[in-house]
Parts: C-alpha cells; sequence; structure tokens
C-alpha cells in the first residue's frame, strides 16, 4: 500500500503497521475568528452579521474618500515630499539707493510675513489633524474589511455543511475512498 509520503507504510515499519496512512489530506486550515463563528452561529445570524458588516464597510468607504483618502492606496507616497519648497525671489538693484529702499519695503513687509507664518502653523495643524483623522479611518476599515472576510467565508463554510448534510443530491459529487459517488438515501416507500 502506497502512502501520502513515499512506500507503503507497512513496508517501511514491518510488523508495527497498524493500517493507517499517515500524510497530508490537503485540507487547508480555516481562520480563528471563522471557526469560531463556525462553532457558536447558524447561518441566518452569520448573514445578518455579514449584511451589518457590508454596510459598514460602504459607510467607511464613503468617510474615507470625503476625508481626502484615496481609493488606491500608494504605499510610497509620502505629503511631505509633495510640499514645494519656499520660493526664493531675486531682485536686482540698480543702484546702492535702491537696494536699500527695496530692503526698507521687506522689513515692514516681515510684519506681514508674522501673521503669513501664523497661518502657516494653522494650516500645519490642520493638515496634521487631517491625517490623524485618515489613519484612524484607515485602521477602522481594515478591521472591518477583515470581519466581513471572515463572516463571508462563514456563510460560504456553512452552506457547503448544510449541502453535505441535505438528503438532496446538493452535495457535489463527492466521492468515497474507492471512487465512487456517494449515493443519497431515497425516501422509504
Amino acid at each position: 500500500m502506497m502512502s501520502r509520503k513515499g512506500p507503503g507504510a507497512s513496508i517501511t515499519r514491518g510488523k508495527e503497521f497498524d493500517g493507517k496512512v499517515h500524510g497530508d489530506r490537503g485540507n487547508k486550515a480555516m481562520d480563528v475568528d471563522l471557526v469560531r463563528l463556525l462553532k457558536t452561529q447558524d447561518l441566518g445570524y452569520v448573514r445578518t452579521l455579514r449584511s451589518v458588516a457590508l454596510k459598514e464597510v460602504k459607510g467607511l468607504e464613503e468617510r474615507w474618500i470625503l476625508a481626502g483618502g484615496l481609493e488606491e492606496e500608494d504605499e510610497g507616497w509620502d505629503s511631505e515630499e509633495d510640499e514645494p519648497g519656499k520660493v526664493k525671489k531675486i531682485v536686482f538693484a540698480d543702484g546702492v539707493e535702491e537696494r536699500e529702499e527695496k530692503l526698507k519695503r521687506e522689513m515692514r513687509g516681515d510684519e506681514d510675513e508674522d501673521e503669513e507664518m501664523e497661518d502657516n502653523d494653522e494650516k500645519k495643524f490642520e493638515a496634521e489633524r487631517k491625517a490623524k483623522n485618515l489613519e484612524k479611518l484607515k485602521g477602522k476599515l481594515t478591521a472591518a474589511k477583515k470581519k466581513l472576510k471572515a463572516l463571508t467565508e462563514a456563510e460560504r463554510e456553512l452552506e457547503i455543511t448544510q449541502a453535505k448534510m441535505a438528503k438532496t443530491a446538493t452535495s457535489g459529487g463527492v466521492t468515497k475512498k474507492s471512487g465512487r459517488k456517494i449515493k443519497v438515501r431515497e425516501r422509504k416507500r
């Protein structure tokens, strides 16, 4: 008999062979959240929770877009790199007097620049607040999408389980080890 690992277990283990073939059967491990849902909930409840989670994801996506988030997130995008640097103004003067006159005008303009700097500080504060808000929304959206994925997977698994337990031929051609299809029991007459 061939095992899943190589030559038959009866050959390799000799007299100690008990007829059990050890090895991976190709089954996929389920997520922990999915297992918890499958153990405790029925299909109707899972569908209800899934619809609520779907509405929550849609609402969070809308809030994300309205808050200024992009639909497609660029991983390498950095807002500090995209801000333009301070523009330097080069002024040419014909003489010394003209240069001094322009310097005096600029000194008077420094008072205006102080007000502009206050405006810039407010803009920076507003940008930081907006960035924090976007980060919070991004975290909530990621968690909601994970929850929706687990609920969708749980619903699918429960539907498959129901189909396998049904007496109708809905199980999708499940075969026994010998290769014959499992026959659905017919009603006794």
